[in-house]
């Protein structure tokens, strides 16, 4: 994935086996030099203030370290603010920070094996997003990973990149949805979401950043917008989609809190079949 990052790019990292795996690769194979990476749980000691310029230097730091509420310290979205206007900001492993400031401004954007984060209301383009996540994907052997034992470095590879996919699934469903609940976008999330509920990784400890049942009920939403545009002419593919909708939404009903979201409204759509 380093290769592959914009120049300037401000790459945040979370997790020791990221952090550092990330970090060796750029240092000792040369990859990415113009990339800087930050693991964003160091920003929370004091001596990061000093750390973070050594090791990444022009990386703004708006505060002595980020601690939310002490004077002279910062939030996860003040870092954000003090770079986003210079630098494109991707992470990897997840957003490292579940600070409602951070979320009310800033959405994150799969891009392969790492997200770009943008602010809250912007998009990326969908040409261009579709043609540079294919591109990171197509260069990601994540299918080889697959096979190795659980436990392996290559096994918690593959679980990152399913989970990615997963995250990209949603993205799509998302856009969709924000697009007149786009016909070719929902299908290609569908595939995505098909794609991860077949892999037996998605049942297996530990999970995925989703309770499995959910990744069904978007799924099932991706079906309920396909199936929507077909014209009644195309019969098929709609009673088709109709009935996959109606599959997906059963799985999640069976595995779901009564109070989980959507649910009620999910069970009295099933039952109307």
């Amino acid at each position: 994935m380093l290769p592959l990052l914009p120049d300037r790019a401000l790459l945040l990292t979370s997790g020791d086996t990221v952090s550092y795996g990330l970090q060796y690769y750029q240092r000792n194979a040369g990859l990415a030099p113009q990339a800087r990476l930050v693991d964003v749980s160091i920003l929370s000691y004091p001596w990061s203030g000093r750390l973070i310029p050594q090791s990444a230097p022009g990386v703004a730091l708006p505060g002595s370290y980020m601690n939310p509420g002490r004077p002279g310290t910062y939030t996860f979205k003040d870092f954000l603010d003090a770079n986003a206007p210079s630098r494109p900001i991707y992470v990897v492993n997840g957003t490292p920070s579940t600070d409602p400031r951070f979320q009310s401004a800033y959405s994150s954007w799969p891009v392969g094996m790492v997200e770009v984060l943008l602010p809250k209301e912007a998009e990326l383009a969908l040409d261009d997003w579709r043609r540079n996540s294919e591109r990171m994907w197509s260069q990601t052997p994540y299918d080889t990973w697959k096979s190795y034992p659980s436990g392996s470095w290559e096994h918690e590879l593959y679980r990152l990149a399913l989970t990615q996919r997963y995250r990209y699934g949603l993205k799509l469903l998302y856009y969709a949805g924000r697009h007149g609940n786009d016909p070719g976008v929902a299908r290609q999330a569908a595939e995505l979401l098909e794609e991860v509920a077949a892999s037996p990784v998605l049942t297996t400890p530990p999970e995925l950043f989703l309770k499995p049942y959910r990744l069904f009920r978007h799924l099932g939403l991706a079906y309920q917008m396909i199936a929507a545009h077909e014209p009644t002419a195309n019969a098929p593919i709609h009673n088709q989609m109709h009935a996959k909708m109606i599959e997906a939404w059963t799985r999640f009903l069976r595995d779901a809190a009564p109070d989980e979201e959507d649910a009620a409204a999910i069970r009295a759509l099933v039952n109307r079949g």
